[in-house]
């Protein structure tokens, strides 16, 4: 019944903004400024993000079924390398879900946009500030696609292996030099 229902679940039309909020969620200068950015992002990057908040999806709609759907009937990304996402809300049944295309799976695996909806929307919205949380989880979202951990909200993985880099390096540089210096004192 569920897979019935989801294929009869309207798909809305391919948005033409970045940023588009059918549920009056966000304040309306949030959505401008998340539409610009987005905007902006693509045309440096190439790589699509969408924002977009309905109400509903509907009764008995299975949502990853439909976020999929929708994803693939908006043609997200560009052609060939699949490289769009799309973060869905849906205010009144208070969903999220975020797809990804196949070109930045590498960059945005299922447990970041778990951590994202987990960690950023979900308090935030609980917590009222769900302008807040959508900019910061749109920032996350281009940090990871970017790999700047740090810019996602994460503590950043590459530090702790540059210092032990560096230690071993260091470490066997003294090695020879004292190598050197025994074996030739003069």
């Amino acid at each position: 019944a569920g897979a019935c229902a989801a294929a009869q679940t309207p798909i809305p039309a391919a948005p033409d903004r970045w940023a588009t909020d059918e549920a009056g969620f966000l304040a309306r200068q949030t959505v401008q400024a998340l539409d610009a950015r987005l905007e902006d992002y693509e045309r440096q990057t190439g790589h699509q993000l969408l924002v977009w908040i309905g109400r509903t999806i509907g009764e008995n709609a299975v949502l990853e079924e439909w976020a999929v759907r929708a994803f693939e009937a908006w043609q997200v990304g560009r052609r060939g390398l699949d490289d769009g996402l799309v973060l869905f809300i849906f205010a009144d049944d208070r969903e999220i879900k975020i797809e990804v295309g196949y070109g930045l799976e590498d960059k945005v695996p299922d447990i970041y946009a778990y951590r994202v909806i987990n960690n950023i929307l979900a308090p935030g919205i609980r917590a009222g500030r769900q302008d807040e949380a959508v900019e910061a989880a749109v920032a996350a979202l281009i940090g990871y696609i970017s790999g700047d951990e740090a810019a996602a909200g994460e503590e950043p993985r590459s530090g702790r292996g540059r210092s032990t880099v560096k230690g071993v390096f260091s470490g066997i540089v003294i090695l020879i030099l004292i190598i050197l210096f025994i074996t030739n004192p003069s």
